[in-house]
């Protein structure tokens, strides 16, 4: 876990019983491996830009995007602002973080980070 000053953006949660998966589902494997610069992965969150303003938000929203860097010092992974096929800026927003940061490997989706929103602004669009 990653620990911005007294801010954190990972919880661990213990389940009394197991869960039942229907076949929407699919169970996800923490990554061995580290991304590289280039590498796609798809990103998961609630987001802001799209969703209704008051309340919680209805619809989870994914993202595909680049990985534009990686600090392996400070467990870190960069991607760049993607864009839709209507050339309208995608990334993580507000709202975001804590999500999975996944990629497709050996015909199974990995986990390779949670997300920290804060360098695009969704709302803004800068």
């Amino acid at each position: 876990m990653v620990s911005f000053g007294s801010y954190s953006d990972l919880a661990i949660v213990e389940l009394q019983e197991a869960v039942k998966l229907d076949e929407k589902a699919q169970v996800v494997r923490v990554a061995k491996e580290v991304l590289e610069v280039g590498d796609n992965v798809t990103v998961l969150g609630w987001g802001i830009p799209f969703q209704p303003r008051a309340g919680l938000p209805d619809k989870l929203v994914s993202a595909r995007l680049k990985v534009s860097g990686v600090d392996l010092e400070l467990g870190l992974t960069f991607t760049a602002v993607g864009r839709n096929e209507f050339g309208t800026p995608v990334d993580t927003c507000a709202g975001d973080s804590g999500g999975p940061l996944l990629a497709w490997r050996d015909d199974a989706w990995r986990l390779y980070a949670t997300l920290q929103g804060g360098g695009y602004n969704c709302v803004k669009d800068r």
